[in-house]
């Protein structure tokens, strides 16, 4: 028995805002963030800016589309985990509501995942090893839904500029054909960097006192955070994980990695000697959407045909604290 992404589904507010609205912002600040947003790889983001859309509505949103898609109803999933590191709820798990918007059966497990910007691909490696220890476990739904900007300080171009809103959701299901479908996994954690991003910035217990203004609550990133400082050692974990699987860089068809940045697929290009082209990137077109984030570059390439069936595929992604993970497919 394997399991499988079966297919990708995207949501994402109407309101399309390009560079140069945030450009003429920033300017009312007395910041220049024109060259900040074209060295990350930014032209455009998808906001929400009527109130009414919440990381749970596009969630919702995502997987009826999913389940459209394969024509598929929520009483045929086993399971269902929502990732996010901005949840509208503590309490209930918000995978409840989607539970709940798809009418999903009885005997399902629901639960939500916060491993932040990596949370997609941790709840899929994880849920991926429940389905191969339990084979009543035919098709399980993770959903990735982010609101990033709306927590970022007016003034933050950094976090301003980068985010985007939107919510992806995954089919995982299990076959009998061993060929295809979930291979190996790593796992990279480095701590020593947990109190470099924060959210809320002085914790829950702090925000719920309401002592404090509420900008003083919101992200908070020390100058010059690195995202993606794990590069080094995720380049050698992906070189022993295709070696232990007799998996060569030529059968890696392509790479879905964390799209916080057009840097990301220019760097691992290079550290990993693979053409470019090979990186997935659509982070021009709908901003950083968190956990979601490889995952949208999953289904642009769903949609336009990047993959064949037989074709290898890596899935990585780095959270904040810092901890990355990367899972290693066979379409």
């Amino acid at each position: 028995m394997s399991v499988i992404i079966k297919n990708t589904a995207i949501y994402h507010p109407k309101q399309q805002v390009g560079n140069e609205e945030l450009v003429n912002e920033f300017k009312e600040y007395g910041k220049d963030i024109d060259h900040f947003l074209k060295t990350i790889g930014r032209k455009n983001r998808y906001l929400d800016h009527t109130g009414e859309e919440t990381s749970v509505t596009m969630a919702i949103h995502a997987t009826i589309a999913l389940l459209e898609k394969e024509n598929l109803r929520g009483e045929d999933v086993d399971i269902i985990v929502f990732s996010s590191g901005t949840p509208e709820y503590t309490i209930p798990a918000n995978a409840m509501f989607v539970h709940h918007a798809i009418g999903g059966k009885a005997h399902c497990t629901v639960y939500d995942m916060n491993a932040n910007c990596v949370g997609m691909v941790v709840a899929i490696e994880q849920v991926i090893r429940s389905m191969q220890g339990n084979r009543k476990m035919k098709r399980a739904i993770i959903v990735g839904s982010e609101r990033m900007a709306q927590y970022s300080k007016k003034t933050d171009e950094i976090n301003r500029g980068v985010y985007g809103d939107g919510a992806c959701a995954v089919l995982l299901e299990s076959i009998d054909d061993e060929a295809r479908g979930f291979i190996d996994s790593f796992y990279h954690t480095d701590t020593s960097v947990a109190d470099q991003l924060l959210f809320p910035a002085k914790g829950l217990s702090e925000a719920i006192k309401g002592e404090r203004l509420l900008e003083e609550h919101l992200i908070f990133m020390v100058p010059g955070y690195q995202a993606l400082r794990l590069a080094p050692e995720t380049k050698e974990l992906i070189e022993d994980m295709l070696i232990r699987n007799d998996v060569t860089k030529t059968d890696v068809r392509r790479y879905f990695f964390s799209q916080v940045s057009v840097k990301g697929g220019t760097l691992f290009s290079q550290l990993l000697g693979e053409d470019v082209d090979k990186f997935v990137y659509i982070g021009d077109e709908f901003g950083y959407t968190g956990t979601s984030s490889p995952l949208f570059a999953l289904n642009h390439a769903f949609e336009n045909n990047l993959l064949n069936k037989g074709d290898a595929f890596v899935l990585w992604s780095v959270g904040a604290g810092q901890t990355s993970c990367g899972t290693l497919f066979r379409r």
